[in-house]
């Protein structure tokens, strides 16, 4: 191209020069546009221990049977040792978390149930006016599951032959019900 055409057809040299810059970005983009790796890193599953040693413990094994300073061992989601800390050694392949200060319980916890709605609608507690009121009756941020619980001796021991020792109530009416309470299931308490 001579320098006379160039001045009458200016567009001409924009537009191959800019078509070869957006073939140039094409080409660039689609070489660096690769889909990212989403495998998982091996070894970190590979690398999680079997066994667990809680040391220090508190442990109640059985009612009335209690461990003041002991050792739970734990080998594939199963408990393999109990004593106290001076009779279980942690294994060496043993993760060791030091658990002094806490309680073990031998038992599950059933982290939701609702008390029966007949004792929380019949219960004084429930129309209390000591707590603060929301203008929604629905929505009952006063009621205490801890006022409202009446023992059932029946129902605690039925939850007891299912592995339960506590569980964590909360009354069963309104749409934000109040606090919940956590319940031992041993006696009648």
């Amino acid at each position: 191209m001579t320098i006379q055409r160039l001045r009458r057809r200016p567009w001409r040299l924009l537009f191959t020069g800019g078509l070869a810059i957006i073939a140039l970005s094409l080409a660039g983009s689609l070489l660096v546009a690769q889909p990212p790796f989403t495998a998982p890193a091996n070894g970190l599953r590979d690398n999680t221990p079997a066994c667990h040693a809680l040391v220090g413990a508190k442990i109640i094994v059985a009612p009335g049977k209690t461990i003041e300073k002991g050792t739970l061992v734990v080998r594939d989601g199963k408990i393999v040792a109990v004593g106290a800390s001076d009779d279980v050694k942690p294994p060496t392949d043993a993760r060791v978390w030091d658990c002094t200060g806490k309680t073990i319980y031998a038992g599950l916890i059933d982290g939701f149930s609702e008390l029966p709605a007949e004792a929380s609608k019949s219960d004084p507690a429930m129309r209390d006016a000591t707590g603060a009121r929301y203008w929604n009756d629905k929505v009952i941020p006063q009621v205490r599951a801890d006022r409202i619980y009446k023992p059932d001796a029946e129902g605690n021991k039925k939850l007891r032959g299912q592995g339960f020792v506590a569980r964590l109530a909360a009354p069963s009416s309104g749409l934000l019900k109040g606090t919940s309470a956590l319940i031992r299931t041993n006696a009648s308490a």
